[in-house]
């Protein structure tokens, strides 16, 4: 597994560097290569974020050719847990990075037991500032992250679980807002739900920043 986060890694440094000239190899500690964000910092400086299906999260800084300064690696949680393989992430005002993953259980008793792990990482020493974990009933599928007035806004699509009278389902898809303050700590949650045609993923984002919804 170590030789395909590797391989992995590799493609992923080919395409980063592919308009400069130069290409890079980085290794990370997750078991697969999966949820990859890369943010820009003002003094040029690059900072990649990546988990996946390993339960360990990489961040690695580096200079504007490339060179690694930094790779930081955190374990996230114990044997019974795992990330799952997107993520949203943006560096905020204060030049922090915040990011967002979705959490679920590898036992299949325990499939509809999910959490949202949010976290803020100093851009300086890729040290956490803090992490909070927000329980839910939904796997998010998929996420976005942006900077408001107070803090944080989440976008999630959620994929709530039914019993059909057989077997569980995991496809009554919602929309939720959550937003957070600067510290993490809930503001409010607006859920739309069920999804209708109006509200798939692209136009529901789009409606909320520009306040239309």
């Amino acid at each position: 597994m170590r030789y395909l986060s590797f391989m992995v890694a590799f493609f992923m440094a080919n395409s980063l560097f592919a308009q400069t000239g130069y290409k890079k190899v980085f290794e990370v500690c997750n078991d697969e290569s999966r949820g990859v964000n890369i943010h820009p910092l003002t003094n040029g400086e690059l900072i990649i974020s990546k988990n996946g299906v390993g339960r360990c999260l990489s961040f690695i800084k580096l200079d504007k050719e490339g060179n690694e300064i930094q790779n930081v690696e955190y374990h996230l949680r114990d044997s019974f847990q795992h990330v799952l393989n997107n993520q949203g992430s943006i560096i905020d005002e204060n030049g922090d990075l915040v990011l967002a993953l979705p959490y679920s259980n590898y036992f299949p008793v325990d499939t509809f037991f999910f959490d949202i792990r949010l976290s803020k990482i100093d851009t300086t020493t890729l040290e956490e500032k803090w992490v909070k974990h927000y329980k839910t009933r939904a796997n998010e599928r998929r996420m976005v992250i942006q900077e408001i007035e107070q803090g944080y806004r989440l976008m999630l699509q959620k994929a709530y679980p039914y019993w059909n009278g057989q077997v569980w389902f995991s496809d009554e898809i919602h929309m939720s807002f959550e937003e957070f303050d600067y510290e993490g700590n809930p503001l409010q949650k607006t859920e739309i739900s069920p999804v209708g045609e109006r509200y798939n993923w692209s136009t529901s984002f789009t409606e909320r920043v520009n306040g239309k919804t």
